[in-house]
This record gives C-alpha cells, sequence and structure tokens, in this order.
C-alpha cells in the first residue's frame, strides 16, 4: 500500500489507529511534526484503515470516533507531509517489528519513528520502547518518545473518549476529543 516512489527526504514516522484524532494525537503528531520539521525530515503518520482488534478479535473491535476519511482529513489537517494508510490483516499481525519498520523504512525514507510511552509493535505487541530504542540502533532510526497528554487527571486516549460516550457523558467526549463530539453513519 506504499507508492513506489520514495519520498523526497527522510522521513519521521509515527504509527497507530489514531481514531478519533483527538487531543493526545495531535499532541504526538504534533510533537513529532516540529522534531522532522527542525531536523528536515518529512512528517509521515502511517495509520491503519481498520483497527488491530478486528481482525485479532472479531466482533470486539472498539466502536469508532472517526470514520477512515475522516481521520486521515483530520490528520493531513495538522500539516503533515504524508499519510500512509495500511490494512491490518492476519500476515500483518504475524509480523516481528523488525520486518514491520523494514517494511516502511526504505519505501518511506525513515529516520525516525516516534510514539507514546506505551508505544509497541510486532507480533502480539513483542517491541515495546525499549525493545524499540535497540532496533532502531541497529536499523539506523531515532526512537522519540512522546509524553502523554492529561486533561483534569484523566489521559486523553481513545479508550476514555469511547467510555464517556458510552456513558453519555458528551461535554467530556468533546473536551478530550478538542472538537464537538460528533457521530457519521446512518
Amino acid at each position: 500500500e506504499l507508492s513506489q516512489a520514495p519520498p523526497p527526504r527522510q522521513a519521521v514516522l509515527t504509527i497507530g489507529v489514531f481514531d478519533g484524532v483527538h487531543r493526545g494525537h495531535r499532541h504526538l503528531i504534533s510533537t513529532l511534526t516540529e522534531e522532522a520539521r527542525r531536523t528536515g525530515c518529512l512528517p509521515v503518520v502511517v495509520t491503519f484503515r481498520n483497527h488491530p482488534a478486528s481482525v485479532l478479535r472479531p466482533g470486539s473491535a472498539p466502536l469508532p470516533l472517526t470514520t477512515f476519511d475522516e481521520r486521515v482529513q483530520l490528520i493531513r489537517g495538522l500539516g503533515v507531509g504524508l499519510v500512509s494508510p495500511v490494512t491490518f490483516d492476519l500476515a500483518l499481525s504475524t509480523l516481528r517489528a523488525g520486518a514491520f519498520i523494514a517494511r516502511r523504512q526504505r519505501p518511506l525514507g525513515m529516520g525516525g519513528l516516534g510514539g507514546g510511552a506505551d508505544f509497541a509493535m510486532g507480533q502480539r505487541r513483542e517491541a515495546d520502547v525499549d525493545a524499540l530504542r535497540a532496533l532502531g540502533r541497529e536499523m539506523g532510526f531515532a526512537l522519540s518518545v512522546v509524553e502523554p497528554l492529561f486533561d483534569d487527571g484523566l489521559e486523553v486516549r481513545s479508550t476514555n473518549i469511547r467510555r464517556a460516550v458510552a456513558s453519555g457523558d458528551v461535554e467530556t467526549a468533546s473536551r478530550l476529543l478538542g472538537r464537538p463530539m460528533a457521530l457519521t453513519g446512518t
């Protein structure tokens, strides 16, 4: 799903679902975008078209906060240089972290990777921040860890927004999202 043409310069990537593109996501993406610009790199967001749980635990995937198209539009509005969609499937779920990174490193010119303090990737989330730092030394990319964003003691994350929506607390959901809560669909 990656373009055959390499990006015009080295890239700093962040990888995830980014459902809702909430204030926490925007904090992460803006931090990495600033870092990329400071180092002359291209800020790239790799986002999964579908939630990994839809493949790993069918029937238990969380209800989405945004459609895929809305998510891409919101991410593009953050000033990133490239949004790279990836479909999460069974084959992808079996990839070790190094293999997943290798598949993105060359076509995207990846020189840096960023994520939150609880960022993990690879088969069964095998590679946590420490493992990714070691992998970065081995594969030639730098890892940046961005601390989570809190709002009145509550971590800004999709799970907490879904809980607020499920309990009818649209005010908290909107505050964590950083915009009015809205749903698209039939």
